[in-house]
């Protein structure tokens, strides 16, 4: 500054970005969090739990129809 004075102020960075990512547990609970009030909680259970065994399905398309019996009309 021109009178002499220096300020410093930390880099606040928000826990989720890629370089301060969230914890397994922490995104878990973002899920949950985010989904619950939309879905309820079974359904939001059945979808992270879906989601969590994705790999295992031998196509996208067996998760797509049981979407619609989880997804509530708004």
């Amino acid at each position: 500054m021109q009178d002499g004075n220096t300020y410093q102020s930390s880099i606040i960075q928000a826990r989720g970005d890629y370089d301060f990512p969230l914890k397994a547990e922490e995104k878990k609970e973002k899920f949950f969090w985010l989904t619950t009030p939309l879905l309820g909680k079974e359904s939001a259970k059945w979808i992270f739990e879906t989601i969590q065994n994705i790999e295992h399905m031998k196509s996208i398309r067996e998760f797509m129809p049981a979407m619609e019996t989880h997804k509530k009309t708004f």
